[in-house]
């Protein structure tokens, strides 16, 4: 999930993370982990002005989930995850959201260069919001 939030609103999404959204997912045996990340630098790259992304910068803050199965967000524990009061709170308050789903493909590792597939079928979900809440509530997204 890549996400700008509203100005000022940064503390508070940060928060909402650490003390809720994750705790909650963490919670589901599909669960792997999450790995936050916050935009320092870079650009876009092609000829297709429309797909670069706005003021030509991703957006700031990027979450990436990794689950054992990608039917998780059809779980009443993820669905109730992601429809608390201030879950809606919060991603009402993104001024752009990008929500994609990726399987993972390969992994490569340090150790002796080679490459493997995953032993399990870890994939990145990235997808379950805009399937999962309803858009009037989201507001801007």
């Amino acid at each position: 999930v890549a996400a700008d939030v509203q100005e000022g609103s940064e503390e508070d999404f940060g928060k909402w993370y650490d003390e809720e959204h994750i705790p909650l997912f963490s919670k589901m045996p599909e669960w792997v982990r999450t790995t936050r990340w916050v935009y320092k630098e870079g650009g876009a790259s092609g000829t297709d002005d429309s797909l670069k992304p706005k003021d030509g910068r991703p957006q700031k803050f990027l979450a990436i989930h990794e689950w054992t199965d990608l039917n998780v967000k059809e779980t009443e524990a993820f669905k109730a995850a992601i429809a608390t009061k201030w879950s809606k709170k919060t991603l009402s308050g993104a001024t752009s959201m990008d929500i994609r789903e990726f399987r993972l493909l390969r992994t490569w590792k340090r150790d002796g260069g080679k490459y493997s597939l995953a032993d399990t079928c870890w994939r990145t979900l990235l997808s379950f919001l805009l399937e999962s809440l309803n858009r009037t509530e989201m507001g801007k997204l």
